[in-house]
């Protein structure tokens, strides 16, 4: 069960999506790369962390270097192809 804490965190995340996408009468532009590229990476990024969750939330030094590896290898892909 989550706790109220979690729950009023996601209760703020939707209404203040909800509320942007009810201003702009347009919508909001994107990007096809941000599409294609950049969430897809927040969301294995996402589940890369899910093993910490539910481990204790204790990183191990080899999940703590394969975290900073993918970090640093997904800003060096940013740099270059967009830089």
């Amino acid at each position: 069960m989550p706790s109220t804490a979690t729950r009023a965190q996601v209760s703020n995340i939707l209404f203040i999506l909800g509320a942007i996408v009810i201003v702009p009468s347009a919508g909001i532009p994107v990007e096809p790369a941000l599409v294609r590229i950049d969430i897809p990476v927040m969301g294995a990024a996402a589940l890369a962390c899910v093993p910490i969750f539910l481990s204790g939330r204790r990183v191990t030094r080899a999940e703590g270097a394969a975290l900073v590896v993918s970090y640093l290898a997904y800003l060096t892909y940013l740099v270059l192809s967009r830089g």
